[in-house]
């Protein structure tokens, strides 16, 4: 796609999206929306250059993606105890990204969790429970045989609706 120029769905972008913040603008129909991307990345969670511990789409509605979180602590290392652990570590990685964008696990309205395969779920879900809480929202799930990272047993990914301030 080019810059100002429609793509196939008529949309025309202008600006281009990168760290730490970036503004583009879309024509959709008569209507000009401006939107934001902010690259949220907490200071309780460890930093890599290849990519965002979240992404908050700002516009007419905010929109937080959080990357594909593992049971990590803040120097990158994985916790020990079994997906139990881990899956617990996740999710309080989750949290510190959604609480760096203002808001808590109220606000998902996703979660993605791919665990290793062979793994237990109930196992995972026993280390979740306890530090989400009863927030239920949409999910899906799947078992994998391998992520990222080869001592990862469980990722978590979420899709948080911000509101404006």
């Amino acid at each position: 796609m080019t810059l100002g120029r429609p793509d196939a769905s008529g949309r025309v972008f202008f600006g281009r999206p990168g760290p730490p913040s970036s503004v583009s603008m879309s024509v959709v129909g008569e209507r000009l929306h401006r939107m934001e991307i902010v690259h949220v990345n907490p200071p309780s969670l460890h930093t890599n250059p290849a990519f965002s511990q979240g992404v908050l789409v700002k516009g007419d509605h905010d929109i937080l993606y959080v990357g594909g979180q593992n049971g990590t602590d803040s120097t990158g290392a994985m916790v020990p105890g079994g997906v139990a652990a881990q899956s617990a570590q996740a999710v309080r990685n989750v949290l510190a990204v959604l609480a760096e964008a203002g808001v808590d696990q109220s606000a998902v309205v996703r979660l993605s969790i791919a665990i290793v395969a062979g793994e237990s779920l109930e196992t995972a879900y026993a280390g979740v429970v306890p530090v989400w809480g009863a927030h239920p929202t949409a999910i899906v799930g799947a078992f994998v045989a391998g992520l990222a990272r080869p001592d990862a047993l469980i990722e978590v990914e979420a899709v948080a609706a911000v509101p404006r301030r």
